[in-house]
């Protein structure tokens, strides 16, 4: 027999269809946790659960709404979700431009981008976001705006009526059975320590960051620890589905760290200040990152030789920061489409660097070639002579949009690699969310992939 209740959100109601829930114990505690039922769904009017009348994100030169999160008075169950969602281009702006596009993030679980609305679109079109797991009951649903924000074009809105969740099924959350070491440097850690967003005081300002850790991790046994760190105007959100680490890399056993930037100016575009040391003043995101580490090592068992830092843009940049200033900790760093925006640091001990860059890169230029390189390619050397590697690069074609540089006969431990996109823009290579709006992106490598493989050949040499 179908019934149908309301889960009443903040200003109104959102229904659900059918017999929702059920209830499956939890393995480890025996306490009920509520999951879907197959083909049951739930029908959500943005209207109604807002209070807004016009739910909508926007870019370019109006005011920019980049994200926005309905709460939920009672959570969605667990369980594998289809998603749809109804939106329209409200006032069919022109000249279109490709911004209308969304993603949809609940319980951590990130949709693919909708594709842009059709330039002649007339009234509102329903669309097909994929399917979302989620872990357990979560009363949030976040909508980021993906599109480019490019203040001097048209303004470019997506306007969002409804949303519809169909339970696929129960689902089971992916297991990584870690290894089982018992090791003597773990033995004050004897509980259990779940993915949590966190906040501390940092000179005055309340710092951000996600900690995600691996399904069942094993607390006796070091881990390696991964900061991912995301790009001007980006935040958490954004850089988990652009690394896709937190998945990824928790696969492989490694604890992640995705931190927030700060607003320049208090309201400006989130950002990582370049430095290389501890500031009087904040934002200090260097002291901020290294206080984020020393608190992560109080509540995990961190392996101390396999501390890694990687991000996109100017998160490559900070990792490249960190590189320099904590050498000391940092065993390797995998900077995208922004090793050039790193200061070099010719005192520093070397570290291991894998890197990626396009040719065509129209936000952080690649530089000149030949006999007086700029830019990626030169900053990439200065990493090498830290490392005492050959002073110019082999040069491997892989495919015909891919070249791989390599600095040879570096120290023991250390390598220096460039994963070299011809013509390519400013993406995150091999995730298929870079649709062409920063330029051609390649399939040629996936750059998730190869930057952990790296960090797990490189442990810091002690």
């Amino acid at each position: 027999m179908t019934t149908r209740r309301a889960l009443l959100a903040t200003a109104a109601a959102l229904a659900l269809v059918g017999s929702a829930c059920e209830v499956a114990p939890l393995a480890d505690e025996g306490a009920p946790v509520p999951t879907c039922e197959a083909g049951t769904s739930i029908e959500i009017d943005t209207a109604e659960a807002t209070g807004d009348s016009w739910f909508h994100l926007s870019a370019g030169a109006g005011p920019r709404i980049a994200q926005r999160t309905i709460e939920l008075g009672e959570p969605i169950p667990a369980g594998n979700w289809s998603v749809a969602m109804t939106a329209s281009d409200p006032s069919n702006e022109q000249p279109d431009t490709p911004s209308e596009q969304v993603t949809i993030t609940v319980a951590g679980s990130t949709s693919a981008p909708n594709p842009d609305l059709a330039p002649d679109l007339s009234g509102a079109t329903e669309i097909d976001m994929g399917e979302l797991f989620v872990a357990g009951p979560t009363s949030e649903i976040t909508f980021d705006h993906v599109g480019p924000n490019d203040t001097s074009g048209a303004t470019d809105s997506i306007y969002i009526p409804s949303l519809s969740f169909t339970c696929a099924d129960t689902g089971v959350p992916p297991v990584v059975d870690p290894p089982v070491t018992g090791d003597p440097a773990c033995e004050d850690f004897d509980f259990v320590v779940e993915s949590s967003r966190q906040t501390f005081e940092w000179k005055g300002v309340e710092r951000e960051y996600q900690l995600t850790v691996p399904e069942n991790y094993d607390p006796s046994t070091p881990m390696p620890l991964l900061l991912d760190l995301h790009p001007l105007v980006g935040n958490i959100r954004l850089q988990s589905r652009v690394s896709m680490h937190p998945t990824e890399a928790t696969a492989r056993g490694y604890a992640v760290l995705t931190p927030q930037g700060t607003r320049a100016g208090g309201n400006g575009p989130t950002f990582w200040g370049l430095s290389t040391a501890e500031q009087d003043e904040a934002p200090d995101d260097f002291g901020f990152l290294r206080e984020m580490i020393l608190r992560t090592e109080r509540e995990l068992c961190v392996d101390p030789d396999r501390i890694y830092s990687n991000g996109y843009s100017n998160g490559a940049g900070m990792s490249g920061a960190l590189a320099c200033g904590l050498d000391d900790r940092i065993a390797a760093i995998g900077p995208v489409a922004g090793v050039p925006l790193t200061r070099d640091c010719p005192d520093a001990d070397p570290v291991s660097v894998i890197a990626f860059h396009g040719t065509a890169d129209g936000t952080v230029a690649y530089g000149r070639e030949g006999d007086d390189p700029t830019g990626v390619e030169r900053r990439m050397a200065q990493f090498a002579d830290l490392g005492g590697c050959d002073e110019g690069p082999t040069v491997t074609t892989l495919a015909d949009d891919l070249e791989f540089l390599e600095w040879m006969n570096c120290n023991e431990g250390i390598d220096v690699q460039l994963y070299k996109v011809l013509g390519g823009g400013h993406n995150w290579p091999g995730n298929p969310i870079f649709n062409g709006n920063l330029g051609p992106n390649t399939e040629s490598v996936n750059a998730t992939q190869a930057i952990l493989d790296f960090f797990d050949a490189h442990p810091r040499e002690s």
